[in-house]
């Protein structure tokens, strides 16, 4: 009969804790498991340990071989692997008694092909190097999508992970031969033909730190440049193995938009770690692996492939290598340098610094990105200080709050004046009980002002159907007709990272039947006439949809907002790289934000033109399409913060947040981040009520008055008759 679970153990001269080890499975739970030992030419008395246990319990096999390195025992323990599952123990390492009856239930979930259970690290003495804790750590919890993106967060170790063995001998995976890394190209190999796999945060593997484990001389070498093993190139290799199966697989479609960084990375660590002598060596085998694969017609853009493809390394920063070749004749120029060659003679002159140095967008991005963050942290804990000395909301006081006029609102303005939403703004900060951020402009000035005097302190946003676009499309004023506003104690409603008072009245809040019916009819008649955020009335209809697709929008936000202190978060390319990755064979719709540059625009054109064999892909660049006639051709949608996702959501379309917005956490989208503050289970009506119609206010333009979104929508559609 299959047994349910192999256990392979490569032994290796480690009597000395082979007992422990062989004690930890035979006492498993889990009775159903066969453990097959395999004697790598040990030299001490493992072998006897070995067959003393053999003899008392049948689930152990033995197999002896010449000596031949780990890769190899592991290889030939998959060859004989008869089990439903397998997986791998050092025989220096043990196990809780129970490990593999509870990492084998995770199986039960559909679409499980990996068990990822958490490891405790137990050290011999204090002359081991350590490990450090975190790469051991899990950044998921639960079952998560396997693609390129999340593997690169994972261990690679094969002894904390359970696998399908079918899936192993199906794409014949296996560890390469005689050399250092072997775990990578297995894991990876494994991950990118594996569907879901289950996180553990249970320590269940326990791993002893030793002098002379092979994990710990691997440790030494990669902190020093001396080649002790004599494995200079072994992760180029291990880097090799692993194209060499994703290109066998046709899976390159998987890691399109990640495979060059992986590169880049496994390149600079080779050569980090290399002596002076074998840099040459690390160059002509990266020189081969990209000629080797075509890496320049897959990433044409990229001049780091080009100029190692060329053997331009003196164009390489950092290396400005020339060989011996170029070193005849030649005057080359590098990052640093000009250096003119003759007959092996260099003669080099150091090139003058720019005193402004070119900073590229991504880094722009970056920085404003982090620059927000640490704001957003500041402006939560002064507001939490805040409020905790101030319990009055905005609603329950808005017949009595006098707004200090703090900045010229122009057509704003009417929000407030002679509205039963506040009485009054004033120019005499003294006569006012409060006052107002208006989309986050001089937040930190304004409100350390509310604090030294006293005064209540709000967040001021334009609502979630505010403004109407002119019937041209050259021109996009920044708001020519205002239609709503929302009012928040805490901060911006669309930032998960605060609890405002949005996500309050989410998690509380009760809506009635009647109130569920009005929700109801609002969003039909939203979605029938195409109300949106941004209303543009002059449509520039286009047609995306493929009829025998599945059709994928995946959308750019023009500011993606992080979730703090979250181990893994996702960006406008993380997300398109894991909208491919699940829907092979699909139609991608790639809708732009207006923060894309051209230089980034035709990086993803140039790249993903390579799977046009396999997907449709289609760009949205700029374009006043209504986003209801875009939708209306899609299957899902991926989005980051954007409110063309909650759009989606009216439409009963299926959406993929990677985000934080305020509509993700409810139950009704698929949620790459966890938001635990969001306890409760919504309808698309319930928070379409709580959002659209108890929390945002509208304002009619023609009257100037505090009406209801109905009054709103029927205003917009009186407008788009005049334009049509």
């Amino acid at each position: 009969m299959q047994p349910k679970l192999t256990i392979i153990v490569p032994v290796y001269n480690t009597e000395k804790y082979l007992k422990k080890c062989l004690d930890s499975l035979v006492n498993q739970t889990l009775r159903d498991i066969e453990i097959l030992c395999i004697n790598d030419g040990s030299k001490d008395n493992s072998h006897i340990i070995l067959n003393e246990y053999a003899d008392k319990d049948p689930r152990i096999k033995i197999f002896n071989k010449a000596n031949g390195g780990l890769s190899s025992a592991r290889n030939m323990g998959i060859d004989n692997a008869k089990g439903q599952f397998v997986t791998f123990l050092d025989s220096d390492d043990y196990v809780e008694h129970n490990a593999y009856e509870l990492a084998l239930s995770r199986f039960a979930n559909d679409g499980v092909d990996l068990v990822h259970f958490s490891t405790n690290l137990v050290m011999e003495d204090s002359d081991c190097e350590r490990y450090n804790e975190d790469y051991f750590q899990h950044k998921f919890c639960g079952i998560v999508k396997l693609t390129s993106y999340v593997a690169q967060f994972l261990d690679v170790c094969a002894w904390n992970k359970i696998y399908k063995l079918s899936i192993i001998k199906y794409y014949h995976i296996r560890f390469p031969v005689g050399k250092l890394y072997e775990d990578n190209p297995f894991f990876w190999s494994y991950a990118l033909v594996s569907d879901f796999a289950y996180f553990m945060p249970e320590k269940l593997h326990n791993y002893l730190s030793r002098k002379n484990s092979i994990m710990n001389l691997t440790l030494k070498l990669s902190k020093s440049k001396v080649n002790e093993l004599n494995h200079e190139l072994d992760r180029l290799l291990c880097f090799e193995e692993l194209l060499t199966f994703i290109f066998k697989w046709d899976l390159f479609y998987k890691v399109a938009l990640t495979l060059e960084k992986h590169f880049e990375r496994v390149f600079w660590d080779e050569i980090a770690h290399s002596s002076h002598k074998n840099i040459e060596k690390v160059l002509e085998k990266t020189t081969n692996i990209i000629n080797k694969f075509s890496f320049i017609s897959l990433f044409p853009r990229n001049r780091f492939f080009k100029a190692l493809s060329r053997k331009k390394y003196y164009k390489i920063k950092y290396i400005e290598y020339i060989t011996k070749k170029q070193s005849l004749f030649g005057l080359y120029h590098s990052s640093s340098y000009t250096t003119l060659c003759l007959l092996g003679i260099k003669i080099r002159k150091k090139k003058s610094k720019n005193k402004i140095e070119k900073v590229s967008s991504k880094e722009i991005n970056d920085k404003l990105n982090n620059l927000y963050s640490e704001l957003s942290k500041l402006h939560q804990m002064v507001v939490s200080s805040f409020s905790k000395q101030k319990k009055e909301t905005f609603l329950s006081n808005k017949n009595e709050l006098t707004f200090f006029n703090q900045m010229n609102l122009n057509e704003f303005k009417y929000y407030f004046e002679n509205l039963s939403i506040a009485v009054n703004l004033t120019d005499n900060f003294d006569k006012s009980n409060a006052v107002f951020s208006f989309e986050n402009q001089n937040v930190s000035e304004i409100m350390k002002i509310a604090m030294e005097k006293d005064k209540l302190f709000y967040y001021i946003f334009t609502g979630f159907i505010s403004n109407i676009l002119p019937p041209y499309s050259s021109a996009m004023p920044a708001f020519c007709s205002p239609l709503s506003f929302v009012v928040d104690s805490k901060g911006y409603f669309n930032d998960g990272n605060v609890a405002t008072d949005l996500e309050e009245l989410l998690n509380t809040e009760s809506i009635s039947e009647s109130q569920l019916t009005r929700s109801k009819n609002i969003i039909n008649k939203i979605v029938k006439e195409k109300i949106s955020k941004f209303n543009n009335f002059e449509n520039q209809f286009s047609f995306f949809k493929e009829k025998d697709k599945k059709n994928i929008l995946v959308v750019q936000s023009e500011h993606e907002i992080y979730k703090e202190h979250c181990k893994v978060n996702y960006s406008f390319e993380d997300m398109l790289s894991e909208a491919i990755c699940n829907n092979p064979n699909s139609n991608i719709v790639i809708k732009l934000s207006s923060k894309c540059c051209e230089k980034q625009l035709k990086r993803y054109k140039s790249i993903l033109a390579n799977l046009e064999d396999n997907l449709t892909i289609k760009y949205l660049e700029h374009n006043c399409m209504n986003p209801f006639d875009l939708l209306n051709q899609m299957d899902e949608v991926y989005v980051h913060n954007d409110m063309l996702g909650f759009e989606a959501l009216m439409c009963g379309k299926s959406v993929h947040v990677y985000g934080i917005p305020f509509y993700a956490g409810w139950g009704l989208t698929v949620d790459k981040i966890s938001l635990p503050r969001r306890q409760r289970k919504l309808s698309i009506e319930e928070l379409f009520y709580i959002s659209y119609i108890l929390y945002c206010n509208y304002v009619n333009p023609e009257t100037k008055t505090i009406c209801e979104v109905e009054e709103v929508i029927d205003y917009l559609l009186k407008i788009k008759n005049i334009y049509h």
